[in-house]
């Protein structure tokens, strides 16, 4: 990301998965000087991936069964297939619905 989007390089947003909160990880975060953006303890709600990519595969992929692989692959080709435009826009509403959240201080809300 840092050699294609270098802009976008100084923060990250992640959900406190395991693999984004473990040693070796957060150490190479800070070694490069990445601040990092976590969720609320709990906020499905604000899933970058909720507001991007579920919803679309979710569509094209309804009603196909096939093996790991093929479906790994027809994953992988329907992402890779999504203009910026719309991934640009999901970002968008993430921030907004971000913004109310913080708003009402983390309170859940409809």
């Amino acid at each position: 990301m840092a050699r294609v989007r270098p802009e976008l390089y100084e923060d990250l947003l992640h959900d406190n998965a395991g693999a984004h909160t473990v040693t070796v990880a957060q150490q190479f975060l800070t070694k490069k000087g990445v601040t990092q953006l976590s969720h609320s303890p709990y906020s499905p709600d604000l899933g970058p991936t909720d507001y991007f990519a579920f919803p679309r595969l979710k569509f094209v992929m309804m009603g196909i069964h096939a093996t790991i692989e093929d479906t790994q692959k027809s994953v992988t080709a329907k992402l890779e297939a999504f203009p910026a435009s719309e991934f640009n826009k999901a970002m968008n509403k993430l921030q907004y619905c971000a913004n109310e959240r913080i708003c009402v201080n983390g309170d859940y809300f409809e």
